[in-house]
């Protein structure tokens, strides 16, 4: 699998809270500990790994000391930084999240959202059309790594592309192999605040038309998602009710395991109903987490033994 988007590098301050500051009516955190890990595309490519996939990652950083730690991460989590460009005085995106006894209280983030420019677009289309694989994740932050012409390329490699959109634009992503926006981004793409049931799938298909979308797949939540191919029927696929603790990442997972799936020989109902349950046990987990096989076994055929009561 092939990840292509803004990478980022997910920090976490985490300590405990026990007077309000003088200073202002904010609390006061002592740091216990601190830890980073690979986020945005990069959380993908490390998903991707963790069900079984080998996943080469493309992106860009800053040649700053995050840029370094990001790399060591990346490592460190199975995937190789071949992928990686450098670009002197862009700062590398980084998201820091302060945790107080298990809340987050706040998010600071350093970033850019300059776009890459045409060369460094042409040196991935190329790097990645050379690729070994035939499945490409282009995982949008809108941090300036996907654009119009990127795409284009990337569709014109013949492989599938597969898109985690940021944009309520999806003219960007004209004649992808399938688009996953979630339930907000949809409606934004559709022109509407939101939609019944039954008028998805008429809005989707709207879509598909309109901007030569092969498919696309809504996630919904705790409804489950909805399948909806350009040549084939709607599929709701539902989802079991579950205790959520994070949200963050949990659209990295669904995108990583409907690609590592395809890549594997699934088809498409069947990775985006893998996908289901990996998404059910990201959101089980604190902080930016991955789902592997032997978790998504247990949740799909039992009961697994984090959820017993012990």
């Amino acid at each position: 699998v092939a990840v292509i988007g803004d990478i980022m590098l997910d920090e976490y301050i985490i300590g405990d809270s026990n007077r309000i500051s003088p200073e202002a009516p904010e609390p006061v955190i002592e740091e216990r500990e601190r830890s980073y890990v690979p986020g945005g595309a990069a959380n993908v490519a490390v998903n991707a790994v963790c069900l079984g996939a080998k996943a080469n990652l493309f992106g860009v950083v800053g040649d700053d000391a995050d840029g370094g730690i990001f790399r060591q991460r990346l490592k460190e989590a199975g995937v190789g930084d071949e992928g990686i460009i450098s670009v002197p005085g862009r700062p590398t995106t980084r998201k820091t999240r302060l945790i107080a006894r298990g809340n987050q209280v706040l998010r600071v983030d350093r970033e850019t959202t300059e776009s890459i420019g045409s060369d460094l677009e042409r040196d991935f289309a190329g790097r990645i059309a050379g690729y070994s694989g035939n499945i490409v994740v282009v995982s949008d932050y809108a941090k300036g790594v996907v654009t119009p012409g990127l795409v284009a390329k990337l569709n014109a490699s013949g492989k599938k592309v597969i898109v985690d959109p940021k944009s309520p634009d999806f003219s960007l992503y004209r004649g992808v192999f399938l688009i996953k926006p979630n339930y907000p981004e949809f409606c934004k793409a559709a022109g509407r605040d939101a939609f019944s049931a039954g008028e998805i799938e008429e809005a989707g298909r709207e879509l598909i038309g309109r901007h030569g979308i092969k498919n696309i797949l809504i996630t919904l939540g705790p409804e489950g998602m909805m399948l909806i191919e350009s040549d084939g029927p709607a599929t709701h696929i539902h989802t079991r009710a579950r205790e959520v603790f994070d949200v963050t990442g949990a659209g990295d997972t669904v995108i990583a395991a409907i690609a590592a799936s395809l890549a594997a020989g699934a088809n498409l109902t069947e990775s985006c109903t893998l996908a289901t349950f990996a998404a059910g046990i990201v959101v089980g987990k604190h902080h930016t987490a991955t789902a592997t096989p032997t978790e998504i076994l247990d949740y799909a055929f039992g009961t697994s033994s984090s959820e017993k009561i012990v």
